[in-house]
């Protein structure tokens, strides 16, 4: 680095101003040698619009924002540009940090490592602080020493498997962890990642691999990965004398189990490859990993799985159940579909256990889930109250993920083919080609062919679209389209059939519900708790829509220590800026959906939030979730909209833009 870009170094990370002397004692160069090489700093700074202060008898130092900051380090300072500082960077780099020493750590030592002030580094630690209580740990605080994490052993661990996951996607963390080629690694990633668990990868996965293949088990990739990383931890820790407390209760009743004896022999090879010795407790650990752990049943499709309707364990249970709410809500016949029951037990057999004892399954595609599928993932949220009554515990928003995506492919299966009727007047070749492409792409059912002529005596009764190549006047849907079928038609054929089906579901609901959907109608009470006002923190919020919402008799006692725990397992923040916020059906007396918004952002989890829907749905009243939820998120996907609401000085300018949306019929 040269002497320039050192003096800017000292000057970024100091919180004071700073004397020549000291520059100079820390360069070991003379004080004349130090006010050259500062006007010369002068001047290049002068080039960005930053100021260099000198004050005589106080000392030196720069004026600028944390945006200058940056910029001056991407322009002077090359070695340490490439580096991610953004606040999110600064977050999983102090995590990692306290997790790998074994002492307190200081904010000055953080400061100088991340080339910030220490007031940004204090900022910086109530992220840090919101993340670690989320994993049931603690940062402690010493005046004059430093800052350092306690909590519980296995909580410590788990956290460290989460960091880990969540610094590297899936496929990243299998090329980091089991690739012998260290060249696809960035060496600083990896160092970091090694220092959390500095193990031979490679040798653990081919015992792990060997252990299962004696077993005859066959581990989910995701599921491998995790009690990979686990058992790498485990390693780690106990060659530091850290060590897994199962009270004697519990190590007993793993011990009866056929796991614990599968557990046993894997971790005595492990001990002959690693010279390490696991206790009795450390196998317990390692056993619920494996009762954790979601495996998959190979070459065994889920509706021929023997498993049985009339099956009265836990999961069985659980699954009716999650499938009553979920077909209560969506107005369709689940109770039918073998293939989700059998999938729902399945998964909910290891998810009990992992829920037992506070392990989390990643789940990589939740970001997917949350984008593309709102509304589902909304209908799993209100079926995870299920949770809470046969476990005692709530979900997390990884489990939920999952639960989503079983409801959303009974969906798909669920979905009935719109019978079409084709019009067409180019010629039988021609026809007959169009409704091979149209049956080949599209979910339908292709009825008839017909002329303009014929059209006209059909009985129209018999079908829910038409699709013509020339215009015609039906009372029916129907689009028009090329007789070639092209690209852009394929494109509006999607929208069109997209928005027909979603039309009908919105029929069948009312119909099942026998609510009616007429333009006016005040099919969602909305209440609008508050319009731009000032809450400084996400508990804040919910303690301001708690009050509210009582006042208004919507909800009873103990919603908000329903919502505030919800929130600490998974934040509800959707992104744009909006979360919607909810507690279980038991404690709302009366559906309503609370809008707020806040003159300021506030920390949602990792999102910054501002519009705040509050969604009470009482139990009585489960069956209108999907038409909220449908509706609520038309609004949400909807930016402008959102802008509008977010803008709103008063409480009629918002009833207006969400009446139009929510509550008008389709």
């Amino acid at each position: 680095m040269s002497r320039l870009n050192k003096i800017l170094s000292i000057l970024l990370q100091a919180d004071e101003p700073v004397t020549v002397d000291h520059i100079a004692v820390k360069l070991g160069v003379s004080n004349k040698t130090v006010r050259n090489d500062l006007k010369n700093l002068g001047e290049i700074l002068c080039k960005d619009g930053v100021k260099l202060v000198k004050k005589s008898g106080v000392g030196v130092f720069i004026e600028c924002d944390e945006t200058q900051r940056q910029k001056l380090k991407a322009r002077l300072l090359p070695e340490v540009s490439t580096i991610d500082y953004s606040p999110e960077f600064r977050e999983k780099y102090i995590l990692k940090r306290l997790f790998t020493s074994e002492g307190d750590v200081s904010i000055k030592s953080l400061a100088c490592e991340l080339f910030v002030s220490r007031a940004t580094i204090y900022k910086d630690l109530e992220k840090v602080e919101e993340w670690l209580k989320a994993h049931s740990l603690k940062l402690i605080r010493k005046p004059n020493c430093g800052i350092r994490i306690e909590g519980p052993e296995y909580q410590w661990r788990n956290a460290v498997a989460s960091l880990i996951a969540e610094t590297k996607s899936s496929d990243e963390l299998k090329q980091m962890l089991l690739s012998s080629d260290s060249s696809i690694i960035d060496y600083k990633t990896l160092s970091q990642l090694k220092s959390l668990a500095d193990i031979d990868y490679l040798k653990l996965k081919r015992i792990v691999e060997k252990w299962e293949s004696d077993f005859g088990l066959r581990f989910a990739e995701e599921a491998s990965l995790c009690l990979l990383i686990h058992i790498a931890i485990a390693i780690k820790r106990l060659e530091q004398n850290k060590y897994v407390e199962l009270s004697k209760e519990i190590l007993d009743s793993l011990k009866g189990k056929e796991e614990y004896k599968i557990a046993t022999r894997l971790t005595e090879e492990i001990e002959t490859n690693f010279n390490i010795k696991f206790p009795p407790s450390e196998i317990g650990y390692i056993t619920l990993h494996i009762l954790g752990a979601k495996i998959l049943r190979s070459n065994v499709e889920l509706d021929d799985l023997n498993l049985g309707e009339d099956s009265n364990d836990l999961a069985a249970n659980m699954a009716r159940e999650i499938i009553e709410i979920a077909e209560s809500i969506l107005g369709v016949d689940l109770k039918r579909d073998k293939q989700l029951f059998n999938g729902l037990r399945l998964h909910l057999g290891p998810a009990i256990n992992r829920l037992k004892y506070g392990f989390t399954l990643r789940n990589p595609i939740l970001g997917q889930i949350k984008e593309q599928y709102p509304e589902v993932l909304g209908v799993a949220w209100i079926a995870s109250i299920v949770f809470e009554k046969y476990l005692g515990v709530k979900a997390k928003e990884e489990e939920i993920g999952y639960i989503a995506l079983h409801i959303g492919a009974a969906l798909e299966r669920a979905k009935k083919p719109l019978k079409a009727l084709v019009v067409c007047t180019s010629g039988i070749g021609t026809s007959q080609l169009l409704v091979a492409r149209l049956e080949r792409n599209f979910c339908i059912e292709i009825v008839d062919v017909v002329s303009t002529h014929d059209l006209k005596s059909y009985p129209l009764q018999q079908v829910d679209i038409i699709i013509s190549t020339v215009p015609v006047e039906v009372s029916k849907p129907y689009i028009c389209i090329s007789p070639l079928l092209t690209e852009n038609d394929m494109e509006r054929l999607n929208s069109f059939i997209s928005e027909i089906q979603k039309g009908q579901k919105f029929r069948e609901i009312n119909a099942v519900t026998k609510q009616p959907a007429e333009k006016g109608g005040n099919f969602v009470p909305l209440e609008i708790l508050g319009v731009g006002i000032f809450l400084p923190s996400r508990e804040e919020v919910l303690r301001y829509a708690y009050r509210k919402l009582v006042e208004r008799r919507i909800v009873k006692e103990g919603y908000l220590e329903n919502m505030l725990k919800r929130e600490h397992i998974s934040p509800t923040a959707v992104g744009a800026g909006v979360a919607i916020p909810h507690g279980s059906p038991e404690l709302v007396s009366k559906t309503a959906v609370g809008v707020i918004t806040l003159s300021k952002p506030v920390i949602w989890g990792q999102d910054r939030v501002d519009v705040v829907f509050v969604l009470n749905i009482s139990k009585g009243e489960i069956s209108k979730a999907r038409l909220i939820l449908e509706k609520l998120f038309e609004v949400i996907d909807n930016k402008e909209k959102v802008d509008f609401i977010r803008k709103a000085k008063f409480a009629e300018e918002i009833t207006k833009i969400m009446e139009e949306k929510i509550n008008a019929a389709k």
